[in-house]
């Protein structure tokens, strides 16, 4: 019959095997998370229209993990954004490509940055990441189409940080050049078409 001593020493000796560095608990490779579209991305609020978020998942040797479980959650007060439901959270299924995407979001009326939390889970592998991004009344992108000498031009106009930043994209024939002016520009001419910044 075993005495009471030697029932604790056997009792110590399991919970040091359960939690001994290197056994297969601690053996689990993180999935990892790669966002391809959403991060960074500006919302519009007076539009009440959102980016889409689409991630990719992948293993430890660096394969597309299908049908991963991928959790999206948004802040639930302050800058956010609702899923098409209406919730502030929303599951996804990862497809053959290791991609789960979520569309239809509707931003907050309330402007600011702000991070959707990321988690993708399959077969005891967890991985998490973020997604940032802005609600802004101003909006996040506005493209003007207009013709000047036969030449299509497009002009695009986006707010970042609270400044004025202008991308210009010219598209002449078969060739196209892309200036980037300052943070913060006061006047901007092009062809036939002026866009003034805030006086």
């Amino acid at each position: 019959m075993m005495s009471f001593n030697g029932l604790t020493r056997c009792i110590a000796a399991i919970c040091v095997l359960t939690i001994a560095p290197g056994g297969s608990a601690q053996g689990i490779k993180p999935l990892k998370l790669i966002t391809l579209e959403g991060e960074g991305g500006f919302n519009d609020v007076r539009l009440g229209t959102a980016h889409d978020l689409v991630v990719e998942v992948r293993d430890d040797a660096n394969q597309l993990v299908g049908d991963a479980k991928v959790v999206f959650s948004a802040p639930s007060t302050g800058a956010s954004v609702t899923f098409a439901d209406g919730s502030k959270t929303y599951i996804a299924t990862t497809d053959g490509q290791g991609r789960a995407s979520v569309r239809g979001l509707k931003p907050t009326p309330i402007e600011g940055r702000f991070a959707i939390q990321v988690t993708a889970s399959s077969a005891g592998h967890v991985g998490r990441g973020t997604i940032n991004l802005s609600n802004s009344l101003a909006g996040g992108k506005a493209v003007v189409k207009t013709k000047s000498g036969g030449n299509v031009k497009w002009v695009a106009l986006a707010i970042v940080a609270g400044g004025l930043a202008a991308g210009l994209t010219v598209g002449l024939g078969g060739s196209s050049s892309t200036v980037v002016a300052a943070p913060t520009p006061t006047f901007l001419t092009i062809g036939s078409v002026s866009v003034g910044g805030p006086r």
